[in-house]
């Protein structure tokens, strides 16, 4: 690879990236936004089972949500972490390939 083609492509990948990061952060935020709604149309959903049909009835709706929600955040926070990741690797490939393609300064003439 030529100089100028290390170049490009390392302006490419850090134009990529950084969207790529955007769009994990939008995801992450609007599933924990989603998380949380669920969990409190749950709760209340819960309580107001509780008192209409009964404790047992109650407590497995809250248990259901508990575990809808758990299963969300995990799913969230691996998918968006692991996209995460992706980009910092991306990045630290191109930052060595760039210093292992520029000119020595070193070197004695």
């Amino acid at each position: 690879m030529t100089l100028d083609d290390i170049k490009s492509l390392s302006e490419k990948t850090r134009s990529d990236g950084k969207r790529l990061f955007g769009v994990c952060e939008f995801i992450y935020i609007i599933a924990i936004i989603g998380i949380w709604f669920v969990g409190i149309v749950g709760g209340i959903g819960a309580i107001f089972a509780i008192k209409e049909m009964g404790i047992w009835f109650g407590i497995g709706i809250g248990l259901v949500v508990l575990v809808i929600c758990f299963v969300n955040y995990v799913i969230a926070v691996l998918t968006t972490h692991i996209a995460k990741v992706m980009v910092h690797t991306s990045f630290a490939s191109v930052a060595i390939l760039e210093h292992l393609n520029k000119p020595n300064t070193n070197e004695v003439a």
